[in-house]
């Protein structure tokens, strides 16, 4: 695909469009990104693996026994989850049981459900 000129590469965020961007999530999977959604003012969030449990949003910095780089998972879900607490948007991780969707806010170095 690189040979052929249909993959792009990028580094830190990429935008696809005026609704779509990825940006690099380090410490999980090594090249893990998150995808930010925003259409008529409002966003979502889909971390993937970067969150495992909710227990990470009171706790974020546990990281599952899969991190590649623990403390570098620990600064990205820091990250990653103020940016979506700063700016309202719901945060959809890819592993939860039941409801998969929430609001959070910033509680300290916590994040917690609105």
């Amino acid at each position: 695909m690189l040979q052929a000129g249909q993959a792009i590469i990028w580094e830190e965020s990429h935008t696809i469009d005026e609704n779509l961007r990825l940006d690099l999530a380090p410490g999980h999977t090594p090249g893990s990104g998150v995808v930010t959604v925003e259409s008529a003012g409002e966003r979502a969030v889909l971390v993937g693996d970067l969150v495992h449990s909710p227990a990470q949003f009171w706790e974020p910095h546990v990281s599952s026994c899969f991190c590649h780089d623990p403390r570098q998972a620990v600064r990205t879900r820091q990250r990653i989850l103020g940016h979506a607490a700063e700016v309202n948007a719901l945060v959809i991780p890819a592993y939860f049981g039941g409801e998969r969707a929430m609001h959070i806010r910033r509680d300290n170095n916590r994040f917690t459900p609105r």
